[in-house]
């Protein structure tokens, strides 16, 4: 059981320190409104995770890696990451968190979707998790030690999220308004760069389920 929580610890550690879509959404919250919807990011980002996990090793593999569904996921999912990351660049000020004129637990559930639907629509976490679930058949053989490999992978990246949340609000104190709205603009334009990606690999390497799309 230790080497399978081990070897969890391992592969959530390696995913943690990648950036992607998520990363930059995480810290870019944190920095502009603080831990607390940061967390509530990271908290989404851990529920996408988990009801991966639960779907592919419950045996639905075959379902959600069918050309139909890989082509939903992708095309929504970049749609999704343009969107953010437009909104992002053209916001006109950056808006720090008001307490008295913010709904907060409106504002906090809003981010829990965020972070659920960011990660949830990014192929790589679908193309992630199917890959470690083959590795949990391969390197643990009894299923309780497939729960403590999962379980340590889910803790690990959750604990590593809220550790970055941390970090990045330790440090907002730094920085100007025009420093932050430049920010945005970086981290807008690299989720526009992550959707635009995401939505040329789907047009091109996933063949159209529709039969409405043309390939680039």
């Amino acid at each position: 059981m230790l080497n399978a929580i081990l070897l969890g610890l391992g592969y959530g550690l390696g995913l943690a320190f990648l950036p992607g879509p998520a990363f930059f959404k995480l810290i870019q919250t944190s920095l502009e409104k603080g831990f607390k919807p940061a967390a509530f990011i990271a908290a989404g980002i851990a529920v996408s995770d988990f009801i991966y996990v639960v779907l592919v090793y419950s045996g639905i593999s075959s379902i959600i890696d069918n050309d139909t569904f890989k082509f939903s996921l992708g095309a929504g999912g970049g749609a999704i990451l343009i969107a953010f990351g437009l909104t992002s660049v053209f916001k006109k000020r950056t808006q720090r968190l008001n307490t008295a004129d913010l709904d907060i637990k409106k504002e906090n559930l809003g981010m829990f979707f965020k972070g659920l639907a960011i990660n949830f629509m990014n192929p790589g976490a679908l193309f992630f998790w199917l890959a470690t679930v083959s590795a949990a058949h391969i390197q643990t053989t009894v299923k309780w030690q497939h729960f403590g490999f999962f379980a340590a992978i889910l803790i690990s990246l959750l604990s590593t999220d809220l550790l970055k949340a941390i970090l990045a609000r330790k440090i907002s104190y730094l920085l100007t308004e025009s420093l932050m709205r430049r920010l945005n603009i970086v981290i807008g334009l690299a989720l526009v760069v992550f959707g635009g990606k995401m939505l040329v690999e789907t047009f091109v390497n996933t063949p159209d389920p529709f039969g409405l799309v043309w390939k680039l």
